[in-house]
């Protein structure tokens, strides 16, 4: 199921100014800042498997073609995430 298609209190961005992050997962968060999945995932279930394949503490220790891996991370998607990474260091 689509995103957009979600109930407003189902929705990631809308839970976060509702109830602020510390209500949303981690595949929830993630989802905010991948912003899309791909054709066949929505963008939580995209974030799922990151986080499945990786774990969230390995995660940002990933390269750019490891994330790549997981379809609906592309090129883009993956400098983004290692660059949050840098910036909580």
């Amino acid at each position: 199921m689509k995103i957009k298609d979600l109930p407003n209190d189902s929705k990631p961005r809308e839970r976060f100014i509702k109830y602020g992050p510390e209500a949303l997962s981690d595949a929830e968060l993630f989802a905010i800042i991948l912003r899309t999945g791909n054709k066949d995932e929505n963008v939580i279930e995209v974030a799922n498997k990151l986080i499945a394949e990786y774990g969230i503490d390995n995660l940002f220790n990933c390269s750019i073609k490891e994330l790549r891996k997981v379809k609906g991370i592309g090129k883009t998607k993956a400098i983004e995430l290692l660059t949050i990474a840098e910036l909580a260091k």
